[in-house]
């Protein structure tokens, strides 16, 4: 027991909280890597680990390569032909066949979460971010730098690029934890 308190008395460990806004949505992703980076020198993070999390349901996280092509082309373009968007008007895409029906979006039959006029036609976006990345990520820091492969970045993906009301600026919420 004396050696472990010894040892967390030895350790100065500390954490830092800072929640970062995302510019408006609409864009399809933003590179958060460098904000990250400036959190980590700013907290003077030698040794430790930086915990990102999207705060909104429609948005994810992404360890990947910032290449146009790859993300806003090729991605997207994979996605609309899995998860199509949403349909906005439901006589439109009853004459036209374009656009998709999601339950989500019919407050004829959902009951629960709605927000009363805030409610958006969005289940697309709810899908596409339960496929595409994750809600939070966890990198290492270390010797006062994110440890990342060569070609990595952290991504911000805001799925909910359509509907009315206008999608909001999105939170991100770090926490950086240096030993």
């Amino acid at each position: 027991m004396d050696i472990l308190r010894t040892f967390l008395q030895e350790q100065r460990i500390c954490d830092w909280h800072f929640p970062i806004t995302v510019g408006a949505a609409g864009k399809r992703y933003a590179n958060i890597t460098e904000t990250l980076k400036a959190l980590v020198l700013q907290a003077r993070i030698q040794t430790g680990e930086v915990r990102v999390q999207s705060l909104h349901t429609t948005c994810s996280l992404l360890l990947q390569e910032d290449e146009a092509g790859l993300l806003t082309h090729d991605l997207m373009r994979c996605l609309d032909q899995i998860i199509p968007p949403s349909a906005h008007d439901d006589e439109k895409r009853r004459l036209t066949g374009e656009g998709e029906y999601y339950r989500h979006d019919d407050t004829n039959v959902r009951t629960e979460n709605l927000a009363e006029g805030e409610e958006r036609v969005n289940g697309h976006a709810h899908l596409r971010a339960m496929l595409v990345g994750q809600p939070m990520l966890t990198l290492s820091v270390a010797k006062w730098e994110l440890v990342l492969g060569k070609w990595q970045q952290v991504l911000f993906f805001d799925f909910d690029d359509q509907g009315d009301p206008p999608a909001k600026e999105r939170t991100i919420y770090v926490r950086a934890h240096s030993i």
